[in-house]
């Protein structure tokens, strides 16, 4: 595997040769997560496959050269069908300024720990980034899925700085640090604690204290930082609680209900201890009520100082029960997508003054009624520092989609049709195991009406490639002309790979 990394990696490095002042950006797409959080849902640990759509952006940004870091390997099938997506002749361009850098490793790791256990390999990337200096081009570094602490030293391994946030920035990210943002920027938000509890009785004090009476008594508990997708939020309900002692194993039972399956009331209080946690006002839904996710996706660049505030796209966000990420609509209903947009700002703004950088979600919560629709509720509840489960979605649509994308990041248009997109992680069947990526790029080839096709701007394009042969598991970026177009996109995706594992 070593001999094709560096062939990868020669390569570029004529076109470094050949090709003036590019820019060279290293992607190690590693989650990030705790490592209890990576346990939850399957194929987490195979997740950095969706950082190829930095890949594709190369058809855009000619001047741009990506060494494009793996593990396990998703082949070379893979990225030739997405740079196929871009055209014969970018295509032919992009490849030039792009090196996959594929690690034989399928251990339930991080990413940035298989690279950083890899010796051989981070000295050939150091050579590499060494010719590109020698050469006068711009080394931006490296860019990733989350930063942290260990992606700080995967930088400082190479020899090269963060694309993203700084790891000491990452306390903005945090559900306490977030509601801090929000009432420092004027931002509605659900009331709640603005510090972290650790223990049971100052939880339970807590939400006392955020009910302020209320009958229904009844709380948001969510762990302060390490987990995501509802994997750290519980329900805590009031009225079956006296005293402030320590809770017998039935009545704990009754009181807490953490919100993601196979998560007892011990293990989240445990959780709790180790890293904190936050309360706030539960929003339960009433009959008549609409409740809708929506989110805002921005790229934070302070080198350009006001203007480094990009605001890419609001999404409204499927949810499943838990509170988990399932996908993400573009664009988010109009009712409250402009009020959206202006709150993020604001966020936004605060966060670049502090020196924060790279892609950024605010997620929102937004309530109404079927009587008046005009009429939303909206409060902003967390910050995710990172990229999100929107991230790759909107960006694939802007790297192939000849569309106009506006500076407020709530619409765009194909010429005079307006662009629709679904992205979703989950798609995923035990019957789909054994099913080799390469073979569901031939099957997708072949169907016109389902391929993404450049002409019409519409079409299916794929992601969470190395899932799919272990776990069954794909991710997609449905393009369509409608809500209800992309919906039946999908269906037909799914019914394709049914019948490729019926075979």
């Amino acid at each position: 595997m070593h001999n094709l990394v560096f062939q990868e990696l020669d390569r570029l490095e004529q076109t470094l040769a050949t090709v003036p002042m590019l820019r060279l950006r290293v992607v190690c797409p590693s989650q990030e997560f705790s490592q209890e959080e990576m346990q939850h849902g399957v194929g987490r640990w195979l997740s950095g496959s969706r950082g190829l759509w930095e890949s594709l952006t190369l058809g855009t940004q000619t001047d741009l050269a990506i060494i494009a870091i793996q593990a396990p390997p998703v082949g070379s099938r893979v990225v030739e069908h997405l740079f196929g997506l871009l055209g014969a002749a970018v295509a032919r361009d992009a490849t030039r300024r792009h090196a996959l850098v594929e690690l034989d490793d399928s251990r339930p790791l991080h990413l940035s720990e298989k690279l950083l256990a890899n010796g051989a390999v981070l000295d050939r990337l150091r050579s590499t980034i060494a010719v590109a200096r020698k050469l006068g081009h711009r080394v931006e570094g490296v860019s990733c899925y989350a930063t942290s602490p260990r992606m700080a030293d995967v930088a400082q391994a190479l020899g090269v700085s963060l694309v993203d946030t700084q790891p000491e920035h990452l306390r903005w990210g945090t559900k306490s640090g977030s509601r801090g943002i929000f009432r420092q920027a004027g931002v509605p938000h659900l009331a709640g604690t603005y510090s972290p509890v650790y223990s049971q009785t100052d939880i339970i004090d807590a939400a006392r204290s955020v009910t302020q009476g209320a009958e229904d008594g009844v709380v948001m508990v969510k762990v302060d930082h390490g987990f995501g997708s509802g994997h750290g939020n519980a329900v805590l309900t009031l009225p079956a609680v006296s005293g402030n002692g320590p809770l017998r194993a039935e009545t704990l039972a009754r009181v807490w209900q953490p919100c993601a399956p196979g998560i007892s009331p011990q293990d989240f209080l445990r959780r709790v201890a180790a890293n904190g946690a936050i309360v706030e006002k539960f929003v339960r839904p009433q009959p008549c009520q609409v409740i809708s996710f929506p989110s805002a996706l921005a790229y934070l660049d302070p080198s350009r100082g006001p203007g480094g505030v990009s605001l890419l796209a609001i999404h409204d966000q499927v949810l499943g029960p838990a509170g988990d990420y399932v996908a993400c609509r573009f664009p988010a209903h109009p009712a409250y997508r402009d009020s959206v947009a202006t709150l993020s700002r604001a966020v936004l703004d605060r966060l670049a003054r502090r020196g924060v950088s790279g892609h950024i979600g605010v997620d929102f919560i937004v309530t109404g009624t079927a009587e008046k629709p005009e009429v939303w509720d909206i409060y902003a509840t967390e910050i995710n520092m990172r990229q999100t489960g929107s991230t790759h979605p909107h960006r694939t649509a802007r790297a192939v989609l000849d569309a106009d994308w506006h500076a407020d990041g709530t619409s765009a248009a194909h010429g005079d049709q307006p662009v629709h997109y679904k992205g979703t992680d989950s798609i995923i069947s035990e019957r789909y195991v054994g099913l080799p990526a390469e073979t569901l790029i031939t099957a997708i080839e072949a169907e016109p009406a389902l391929a993404y096709s450049r002409g019409t701007g519409r079409g299916v394009i794929p992601h969470l490639w190395s899932a799919l042969e272990p776990f069954g598991k794909i991710g997609a970026t449905i393009i369509g002309s409608s809500v209800a177009d992309c919906d039946r996109l999908e269906q037909r995706f799914v019914g394709l790979i049914e019948r490729l594992a019926a075979r």
